[in-house]
């Protein structure tokens, strides 16, 4: 018997062209996740976290998990993720833009470095970079290292040494988003044609970066705005719909920016910035 509540088709072009949207904008940026007893290099971008309260799920046999922010304060309806047995009980994330400077390996043997990742910090992490901040006033453009010593730690590591400031324009040749060179695709978009508005158009929707004129020559931070905007309630329920309980410490076997180098400690390589 077919089930009610909700149309599984379309008419009309509607769909397509959204589903084209949706390819053209991409998925968002990785997130930054470390092995237990593992170290990485990172610059920071910004370094005030953009925060709200955020569910997390596994849908299928997907070894990542899925993200979205909590609507029990927005919306009339009660929030599908708090509803959802499956579904992990909302925290309170932030989101700070980051340079993965170690990167890693992939399975067909590419290197990948100066990476554009998300860091998403949870409140004891948040607290420790607060310190950090307001002892040396500012984090951005500095070279962490940072440290997740044990199972126990934050997934995104929680011990932050500074070591130096980066030469941010030298980095901002370097840096890559989604396998394209950040700097190729500003240059692009700071172009004329169709090919500069639809590069415009995707940088927007993943930068802050002007909707008009020319865009700045250096790293964006992310557009925390439009990559964590809330789903309306029947699109989490969407969503969340095929939600499998998980035990969330258990996902993955690397870091989200890619698979973990298994040294258990930081690049000891000068960085070349």
């Amino acid at each position: 018997m077919a089930q009610s509540g909700g149309n599984w088709y379309e008419h009309g072009y509607e769909g397509a062209d959204r589903e084209r949207e949706k390819r053209e904008l991409g998925g968002g940026p990785k997130r930054w996740w470390l092995t237990a007893g593992s170290a990485k290099q990172a610059i920071f971008i910004d370094d005030s976290p953009f925060s709200c309260h955020e569910h997390q799920w596994k849908v299928a046999d997907s070894k990542f998990p899925v993200f979205g922010t909590c609507i029990s304060q927005i919306s009339q309806e009660v929030c599908p993720g708090c509803a959802n047995k499956a579904v992990q009980k909302a925290e309170y994330v932030g989101h700070l833009t980051i340079v993965d400077v170690d990167g890693y390996v992939t399975k067909d043997g590419k290197e990948v470095k100066y990476e554009l990742v998300e860091f998403c910090p949870k409140t004891k992490a948040m607290n420790k970079l607060k310190l950090k901040k307001q002892a040396k006033g500012s984090l951005i453009g500095e070279v962490c290292v940072i440290t997740r010593a044990d199972k126990d730690s934050p997934n995104t590591g929680d011990d932050f040494e500074f070591k130096q400031p980066a030469k941010m324009d030298k980095l901002y040749k370097l840096v890559s988003y989604r396998g394209k060179n950040l700097s190729e695709m500003i240059t692009k978009a700071n172009g004329h044609g169709d090919e500069a508005v639809k590069m415009r158009k995707f940088l927007a929707h993943n930068f802050q970066i002007p909707e008009t004129g020319l865009i700045p020559e250096e790293i964006p931070a992310f557009n925390y705005m439009r990559l964590h905007e809330p789903l309306s309630p029947a699109d989490f329920r969407k969503a969340t719909a095929g939600a499998i309980a998980y035990a969330g410490s258990n996902f993955g076997k690397g870091n989200s920016s890619g698979p973990a180098n298994g040294s258990g400690e930081a690049s000891s390589d000068d960085v070349p910035f």
